[in-house]
């Protein structure tokens, strides 16, 4: 309980001293290379998530298509293929927007 206090008092020293953390203060810069840096880290990130998201999705639709008509990764190999051509489809369409 004590540190629950301790931690209040000092936010509301921060508060009422217009005191801000450097991690806070860091982000308000205006440094305009390290904001190019972090932007070309979360495009990295997004664009990865755009392709491996796409795969996973028609991966597992193929995996019930599968069950469903009882057939050997058929479908699976299929929508796999699919998901990889969606996938590239959708990071070259997203790259040409940032453009």
């Amino acid at each position: 309980m004590n540190f629950f206090l301790t931690l209040v008092k000092h936010a509301q020293y921060f508060a009422n001293n217009n005191i801000v953390y450097p991690s806070l203060n860091y982000q308000m810069t205006d440094n305009k290379e390290k904001n190019t840096e972090w932007r070309k880290i979360g495009i990295a990130f997004g664009s990865s998530w755009i392709v491996v998201s796409s795969i996973l999705v028609c991966a597992l639709i193929g995996l019930g298509l599968d069950w469903l008509f009882k057939t050997k990764r058929l479908f699976l190999v299929i929508m796999v293929l699919f998901g990889i051509v969606a996938g590239m489809y959708n990071l070259i369409k997203e790259l040409r927007k940032m453009e």
